[in-house]
C-alpha cells in the first residue's frame, strides 16, 4: 500500500518548497533594491549636476522688481521711460566748450538739449582738445543745475543723473551731493561698448522749481565724460520706476553651492 503524504509527493513537497525560497529571496531583494537605487541616483545627480549648478550661479543676475538698466549690456546712457512725458525735463551735454573754446574752466556752460548749467568749482581745466569733459590729475568738483516741472512743495520728484565715458573706465569713484539731505544711489561700471558709465538716482519727496548738484572726486581722478544727462520727473503719487544694477552672482545661491560640495566631499571619505 503506498504512504500518502498530506501535501503530495515527497517530490512535489521539496519543490514547493524550493520554490517558497525563490520567492522569498526574490521578495527580500525586490524590497532592498528600492530603497539602494534611489540613494545612488540621488549622489550620481547631485555629483552631475553641481558643476552646472555653480556655472549657473555665477551667471546670475541681480534681481530687481523695478525696470532696470544694466550697465553691463548697455552701449551707453539709456533714456528714463518718463522723458519726454508729462511733467518731467531734461539737460544733456556732449561738449562743453564751443569751438574754439577748449582751454579754461567750465563756467555755466549751457545744456545742448534741455534747460541746465554746469559749472567747475576748482578753477581747473576740464575741458579736453575734444571739447569733452577730462579732469586729468586733477580733481572733479562740478555744479549741476537744471530745472523740474512739478508742483512746488507737493508730491515726489526723482532725478536720474547719466553719465558715460569716451573710452575706458572711470579713473576713481565719482561722489554726489546730497539734495535736502538725500544722497543719491549710484551704480558705477563698464558698459558693452568698451567704456564705462554710471546712474545717480535721487528719490526728492515733495518739489522745487530748480535743483542743483555737485559731482566731487580726490585728486587724480582722470574721469571723462562723453555725454552727461540728467532727468528729472514729478509725480503726485510716487517716484519713478528707473534704475541700474551691474549683474554679479547671487551670494546665497553661491553659499548653497558651496555647501554642497562639502557634503559630497565628506560623503566620499
Amino acid at each position: 500500500m503506498r504512504e500518502r503524504f498530506p501535501l503530495g509527493s515527497p517530490v512535489r513537497a521539496l519543490r514547493r518548497q524550493f520554490c517558497a525560497k525563490e520567492r522569498t529571496r526574490c521578495h527580500k531583494t525586490a524590497l532592498v533594491l528600492p530603497s539602494s537605487i534611489p540613494t545612488m541616483k540621488s549622489t550620481f545627480c547631485k555629483r552631475s549636476l553641481l558643476p552646472v549648478l555653480a556655472g549657473a550661479v555665477v551667471a546670475f543676475p541681480a534681481a530687481s522688481l523695478a525696470v532696470t538698466i544694466d550697465i553691463s549690456s548697455a552701449f551707453g546712457t539709456v533714456a528714463p521711460d518718463t522723458r519726454g512725458g508729462p511733467n518731467s525735463t531734461t539737460a544733456q551735454w556732449d561738449t562743453w566748450a564751443e569751438p574754439g573754446g577748449a582751454s579754461g574752466v567750465i563756467t555755466n556752460r549751457a545744456a545742448e538739449v534741455g534747460s541746465g548749467f554746469w559749472t567747475t568749482n576748482n578753477n581747473e581745466d576740464h575741458i579736453s582738445n575734444s571739447l569733452n569733459f577730462y579732469s586729468g590729475q586733477g580733481s572733479v568738483n562740478e555744479t549741476i543745475t537744471f530745472g523740474t516741472n512739478g508742483v512746488v512743495g507737493t508730491g515726489f520728484t526723482t532725478i536720474i543723473l547719466q553719465g558715460q565715458t569716451l573710452f575706458g573706465d572711470f579713473g576713481t569713484t565719482l561722489g554726489f551731493t546730497p539734495i535736502n539731505g538725500i544722497l543719491p544711489g549710484v551704480v558705477q561700471g563698464p558698459n558693452a561698448a568698451g567704456g564705462a558709465q554710471f546712474l545717480a538716482r535721487y528719490e526728492i519727496p515733495g518739489n522745487a522749481e530748480e535743483y542743483s548738484v555737485n559731482m566731487v572726486t580726490g585728486p587724480f581722478s582722470f574721469v571723462s565724460f562723453g555725454n552727461f544727462e540728467v532727468d528729472t520727473y514729478w509725480s503726485e503719487t510716487g517716484f519713478s520706476s528707473d534704475t541700474a544694477v551691474v549683474p554679479e552672482p547671487t551670494s546665497g545661491l553661491l553659499a548653497l553651492s558651496a555647501a554642497g560640495l562639502f557634503v559630497l566631499r565628506r560623503r566620499r571619505k
